[in-house]
């Protein structure tokens, strides 16, 4: 992640230094911006099995800068460049058209600094295209970092990217679209149901309930409740029922270890503006337990992931025994005290 980040950065600093020459240049674009980004997500431009420039996209006489493969050699997205500041918003419909003619999922147009996403899915209306814009220049780092990162193929080649965006997710092979909110924790804390939980490996309870039943504990729940800290909950068996956070606001957690994470790292993030992504889980090996997108240090996918509030994955795919310690952890790793949260 600190590559695309560095990358975004270097571009900005290169659309600056050289936009006299970046201007009616499409080459200079392509070779200073363009190939640097695309690089830095994931995508080997100078491999023709994962890039195919000047790619002919068939009957429909049209080419494209870039074709992005999947591993069989089928495009995934096909990408458009034109010279800096050389096109208008309408023209991604035009490009978007000839990549739908040809079934390819995604189209991109840019000119290195403006980014513009479609999906192509036939389902979709021409004012419904575009499920992504990014600008270097004016957009915040934070907002590129996800946006570009949702470029990397893994993303791409699953056709997960609308999913990433907020958006329904196209359908595969005729299964029904997957809409985000399956894996977004809502205001309520609802974990993603079993669509959401793709390949886990480890033990997970079952699945918590949908947004609509999940009750807000009473007053008289929350008085009536006996409280022990954080720091204690490697020795129950039974899974919380409610937390108790430091400024005395209070979740019901549904009697979900999983829950208990997702509600932590919601108020940690809400309230330490110092906590940043990727979080190691408590072991510190390969597993991110916070990343910006769901994938962890060996580019193994998340087994269970939760898309908290601000659009960054959590992993819920643990034991309950390691849920137990990734939430004492993720608190000391704010830098805070865990005797100062309390469950019941």
């Amino acid at each position: 992640m600190q590559e695309i980040l560095d990358t975004i950065k270097q571009a900005k600093q290169t659309i600056r230094a050289y936009r006299y020459a970046l201007v009616g240049n499409q080459v200079l674009t392509r070779y200073a911006l363009v190939d640097v980004l695309l690089k830095a997500v994931g995508w080997d431009v100078h491999d023709p099995a994962q890039v195919f420039p000047e790619w002919d996209m068939g009957h429909t006489g049209q080419k494209a800068e870039y074709a992005l493969l999947d591993t069989a050699g089928r495009p995934v997205a096909v990408i458009r460049v034109t010279p800096l500041s050389g096109f208008a918003v309408p023209d991604l419909a035009k490009f978007a058209g000839p990549a739908r003619e040809s079934s390819i999922p995604f189209a991109i147009l840019t000119d290195g600094n403006l980014w513009l996403v479609a999906d192509t899915a036939p389902g979709r209306a021409l004012q419904d295209l575009e499920i992504m814009r990014a600008n270097l220049e004016t957009d915040p780092e934070n907002f590129l970092l996800l946006n570009f990162a949702s470029l990397a193929p893994l993303n791409l080649r699953e056709l997960e990217l609308a999913y990433f965006l907020g958006q329904p997710a196209r359908s595969v092979e005729g299964t029904p679209p997957q809409l985000p909110s399956q894996g977004r924790l809502s205001s309520t804390g609802a974990l993603p149901g079993p669509a959401a939980r793709r390949g886990g490996t480890g033990s997970l309870e079952a699945p918590p309930p949908e947004p609509s039943s999940v009750a807000i504990p009473s007053q008289a729940q929350i008085n009536s409740a006996e409280w022990q800290p954080i720091s204690d909950i490697v020795n129950v068996i039974t899974p919380p029922m409610l937390l108790r956070f430091p400024d005395s606001s209070v979740e019901n957690t549904q009697g979900s270890f999983q829950r208990v994470l997702a509600h932590l790292a919601e108020y940690i993030i809400r309230h330490n503006k110092y906590f940043q992504a990727p979080v190691e889980d408590y072991e510190g090996k390969k597993r991110f337990l916070i990343n910006l997108i769901p994938v962890h240090k060996d580019g193994a996918p998340f087994g269970a992931k939760v898309m908290l509030f601000n659009g960054w994955y959590m992993e819920t795919d643990y034991s309950l025994a390691d849920c137990k310690k990734n939430a004492i952890w993720l608190i000391q790793k704010a830098g805070e005290n865990p005797h100062h949260y309390f469950f019941s």
